[in-house]
């Protein structure tokens, strides 16, 4: 007798906060896990213009040996400068890439990457860079506007200079409404990608009457993530293992078998 599949998600409902089309891939797994998931992007990718003449600049000179992507919107508009400038790296850049969804974009850009590595932070990844990479002198670092600044430190303090430019922004894509929506259909969990979308989401429901998320867990893609969460009065947020779709899911996997065995106070 054939056994039935199980569904080991079945009935749980998740809401991812970060663009659509980033999202799509990851909601299909949950899906087929079981769950019930709602997209609510809580805000969108600008690109910035005001340092292309310095991106040219610098990649005509390429005084770098080693290219840093921490997210893959940055391995996107960096790409896309290049093309939009007609500008090509010399084949002796080196390309490290944080957690396995961003080399993967990487690879399917036409990057070659030589290093990456799980880490729940940008920070915690430069550390385990300056450790494996001794013989590393000078990163470019493409960077949203946003992006804090510890990775740049722990670099720098190994006598690696660090060239930083900032290549895009993130603006809110929430409203009001959306939000209240989502609170309406209880949520078991909400994942949050970025310290952004943490603050779009809670500006978003700041303006209404009960602003509260309820029974619902919030989910931080990483360290940086968790420390937007707790601001916002959140002490124990869950926090993925590495900053990868599959770690979201092992994550709330998890979770659900906690509550199966007593261990969780989620209520589902």
């Amino acid at each position: 007798m054939n056994e039935m599949p199980t569904f080991p998600l079945h009935g749980i409902r998740v809401v991812l906060t970060r663009p659509q089309a980033q999202s799509e891939a990851l909601a299909r797994q949950l899906r087929e896990l079981g769950a019930r998931v709602g997209l609510l992007p809580c805000i969108e990718i600008a690109a910035i213009d005001a340092n292309d003449a310095r991106l040219r600049q610098i990649v005509r000179k390429a005084p770098f040996d080693w290219i840093f992507f921490t997210s893959r919107n940055a391995v996107q508009i960096f790409r896309d400068k290049l093309c939009q400038h007609g500008l090509e790296l010399p084949t002796n850049i080196r390309i490290a890439a944080i957690g396995s969804a961003t080399a993967r974009v990487a690879a399917a850009l036409g990057f070659t990457v030589h290093f990456t590595a799980r880490a729940k932070s940008a920070t915690a990844f430069a550390e385990q860079f300056v450790q494996t990479q001794p013989q590393a002198k000078h990163v470019l670092y493409p960077a949203s506007v946003l992006a804090q600044s510890q990775m740049e430190s722990v670099l720098s303090a190994k006598g690696i200079t660090v060239t930083r430019i900032d290549l895009y922004t993130t603006r809110p894509a929430v409203t009001a409404s959306q939000a209240r929506n989502v609170l309406c259909n209880h949520p078991d969990f909400i994942v949050f990608f970025s310290p952004s979308a943490v603050e779009a989401f809670w500006g978003a429901i700041s303006q209404n009457p009960k602003p509260a998320i309820g029974a619902a867990r919030c989910v931080a893609i990483g360290e940086t993530t968790a420390a937007a969460l707790q601001r916002h009065g959140l002490a124990q947020p869950l926090v993925a293992e590495t900053p990868s779709g599959a770690a979201v899911i092992n994550c709330l996997l998890q979770q659900v078998q906690l509550l199966q065995t007593g261990e969780s106070s989620i209520s589902l």
